[in-house]
C-alpha cells in the first residue's frame, strides 16, 4: 500500500486487517498509526463480548440466581419445622427464665437443609428472639419469627 492511498486502505479496513486508526499528515494523506490486526475480525471482538455475556451469566445463576421460590406449599413446612424449633426455645425459656443464648437448630426438612439451615439470634440482650430461613438472591425471600410478633412474616 503506497502512502496516502485510500483505496487500498479502505480495502485493508474491510478485511479486518487494520485497526483503521490514522493521523492526518502534513501533506494531507491518511496514514496508518497503529499495527496490523491480523486474523482478528469484527465479528471476533463481538464474539469475545458475547462469551463475557454467556460466562457471566453462568455463573449468576450456577451461585442459585435462578433457584425457584418456595411454594406455598413448601412455606407451609418451613413454618411448621419453625414452630418446632419456637417450641424448644419456649420450653427452655420457661425452664431457665430466659431466652436461651444458643439452641440447636438443626432441622430434618431437606427444603430447609438445602437453604443452609435455621439462623436463631438473641435481640434486646437476650428478651427477644428470632428464628430466620431463606436467603432474598437464592430464595428470593426470607422467612423469619421474632418472639414479640404474633406471626410468622414473609419478607420478599
Amino acid at each position: 500500500m503506497q502512502h496516502g492511498d485510500t483505496r487500498e486502505l479502505f480495502v485493508a479496513r474491510s478485511r479486518g486487517e487494520f485497526d483503521g486508526s490514522m493521523v492526518a499528515h502534513s501533506s494531507g494523506d491518511l496514514v496508518l498509526t497503529a499495527a496490523a490486526r491480523r486474523g482478528r475480525s469484527r465479528f471476533a471482538i463481538d464474539a469475545r463480548w458475547l462469551a463475557c455475556i454467556v460466562l457471566s451469566l453462568a455463573s449468576v445463576l450456577s451461585c442459585g440466581g435462578g433457584a425457584p421460590h418456595p411454594t406455598p406449599a413448601e412455606l407451609e413446612l418451613m413454618k411448621a419445622d419453625g414452630d418446632r424449633i419456637r417450641a424448644l426455645v419456649e420450653s427452655e425459656r420457661a425452664r431457665i427464665g430466659r431466652v436461651p443464648a444458643t439452641i440447636d437448630t438443626r432441622s430434618d426438612c431437606p427444603f430447609i437443609i438445602r437453604r443452609g439451615g435455621w439462623v436463631y439470634a438473641t435481640i434486646d440482650g437476650g428478651t427477644v428472639y428470632e428464628l430466620s430461613v431463606g436467603d432474598y438472591f437464592r430464595d428470593g425471600l426470607v422467612l423469619y419469627w421474632q418472639s414479640d410478633s404474633p406471626e410468622w412474616i414473609v419478607d420478599t
